[in-house]
């Protein structure tokens, strides 16, 4: 990953179509949650790039130290056990009417539900 360079016109409205790490600046009740965790993969490269933006939502504390930590080590210790082959996992989620406001506009969605699905080959 690089940063954009800025004499790029695009990195000066880069945050009118993709949250930002100021996004999450004011926020007390939301902490910033991976969609893909890198205790998924397998190589360093794909592990770090999960500390991406993109990979990023708005989660409650206690939800992922709770609920989604369970989940996610459940699917980890499955794929360990019983997946001999290729892993694939997709993981999503829906969202809700509700949004992190950054200057009295809406910014970042926040999930109501998170969801994964996996297969091995």
């Amino acid at each position: 990953m690089q940063p954009f360079p800025l004499e790029y016109e695009i990195h000066n409205r880069f945050e009118d179509a993709q949250e930002v790490l100021e996004d999450y600046s004011n926020t007390v009740r939301f902490e910033r949650g991976h969609l893909n965790p890198d205790e998924h993969q397998d190589l360093l490269d794909d592990k770090a790039a999960t500390y991406t933006l993109t990979n990023i939502i708005p989660q409650i504390r206690e939800f992922s130290t709770g609920p989604w930590a369970k989940h996610k080590e459940t699917l980890r210790r499955r794929l360990n056990n019983y997946c001999r082959g290729t892993a694939y996992i997709i993981t999503g989620i829906v969202p809700s009417e509700n949004h992190i406001r950054q200057y009295n506009m809406d910014r970042v969605a926040i999930p109501s539900y998170l969801w994964s699905a996996y297969c091995c080959v």
